[in-house]
């Protein structure tokens, strides 16, 4: 049985698809293995920030120049978990909160240097 060019270039074909897509697989999984190490970081640092909202605000008092002792980020800690900012209805709820919780922060966490200090941040801002 004599084959015909019609045959060779189906067989060619055949071969042609059949390598394409055994390494395109290889290449995309080489591309997401590369993916997820380089988000990785900044992804556990927004969870570690957005978990704990203690910590987001030792980070920004550090950033301004104030250095709160053991004592102090306990009374913080203990001063935030007071207040669940999920459990408010709105917006305007929530800056209520914030604002009377960021009052006392400063009336029973900061020293008087602390507080001159983080005033002076807040309004170079």
């Amino acid at each position: 049985m004599k084959k015909s060019p019609i045959f060779y270039a189906i067989a060619l074909l055949a071969i042609f698809f059949a390598a394409c897509s055994d390494s395109t697989p290889a290449a995309t999984e080489g591309a997401e293995a590369e993916a997820p190490a380089v988000e990785a970081p900044a992804q556990a640092e927004r969870s570690i920030n957005q978990d704990d909202p203690a910590d987001r605000m030792l980070t920004k008092y550090t950033s301004m120049g104030l250095e709160l002792s053991e004592e102090q980020v306990a009374n913080l800690r203990a001063i935030v978990a007071n207040y669940d900012f999920n459990s408010a209805a709105d917006k305007a709820a929530r800056q209520a909160m914030r604002t009377k919780m960021l009052e006392e922060i400063q009336n029973n966490v900061f020293t008087p240097e602390q507080r001159t200090t983080f005033e002076s941040q807040r309004q170079k801002k």
